[in-house]
This record gives C-alpha cells, sequence and structure tokens, in this order.
C-alpha cells in the first residue's frame, strides 16, 4: 500500500469511528419538552447556551428564532502526484500537494418563542441530547 493510499486509510477509519460514536447518540424527546413553555431568560443564562454564539431572527408573525451553532470545522486533504521510494514529491508535484475540503459539522440548536416563553426546541444536524441541555434548575428569587 502506498503512503498516501495509507493515510487516506487511516483518515477514513477515524471518520467512521468517529461517526460510528455518533450514532450511538440520539435526540431525546425529553429534552426537548423539557423547554416547552419556559421563560427566554432561563435560555439566556443557560451555562452551555451561552457560551455558544447566537443568531436571531423575527418572523412576520412575532415568533422569535434563536439558533445556537454548536459545530466544528472539519478539513480533509488529499495528496495529488506520486511519491517517489524515498516519499519526495518533486518541485511541480508539491506545488500540488493537498486539495482541502472544509465542511461545518455539528448541531443547530433552534429555539422558537412567543411572548418570551419557549414554544418549541429543534435540534438540526448532527446533534445528540442529554440532561446537560434541559433548563437549569436555579433559586435566584
Amino acid at each position: 500500500m502506498k503512503p498516501s493510499q495509507f493515510k487516506l486509510y487511516i483518515i477514513s477509519l477515524l471518520i467512521l469511528i468517529f461517526m460510528s460514536g455518533c450514532a450511538l447518540k440520539s435526540v431525546r424527546q425529553q429534552d426537548l419538552n423539557s423547554w416547552k413553555g419556559v421563560s427566554v431568560e432561563e435560555l439566556d443564562t443557560h451555562s452551555l447556551f451561552l457560551t455558544l454564539p447566537v443568531i436571531k431572527t423575527k418572523t412576520e408573525s412575532g415568533i422569535e428564532i434563536r439558533v445556537y451553532p454548536n459545530k466544528v470545522n472539519v478539513s480533509s486533504c488529499y495528496e495529488n502526484g506520486n511519491i517517489n521510494n524515498n516519499g519526495y514529491l518533486n518541485y511541480s508535484q508539491f506545488n500540488m500537494y493537498q486539495n482541502c475540503s472544509n465542511q461545518l459539522v455539528g448541531c443547530d440548536n433552534i429555539f422558537y418563542i412567543k411572548d418570551k416563553k419557549i414554544i418549541e426546541y429543534k435540534p438540526v444536524g448532527s446533534c445528540y441530547t442529554d440532561e446537560t441541555v434541559q433548563p437549569e434548575k436555579r433559586n435566584w428569587n
């Protein structure tokens, strides 16, 4: 097996292992339901969501939509040209050494809000939920 083929094989194997680990996790309905009717202030002060960037918009009917992206940039690189037996590229091959493609992978946490109450939480993309995304119990009063 050529070194470039071996690198591609290892990268593919690592991606497969990563993807299979994510497949074991899922979006739980109880986590989504836990946000229905909750004050938007609890979302604003949630220890996970306040660490993520937020994109806000409003529909004509007055529903506020907030998207909290939780993603990572993944890059895949492939070699061009032939590597000689010592593992070296000639000058022209070196100039074409890598072609990379980038992609954001992860989850968009979407909240729909009306009258300062959350009406729906919908994660979109490669997402999973657990109790860490549920509203946090606080005694601030």
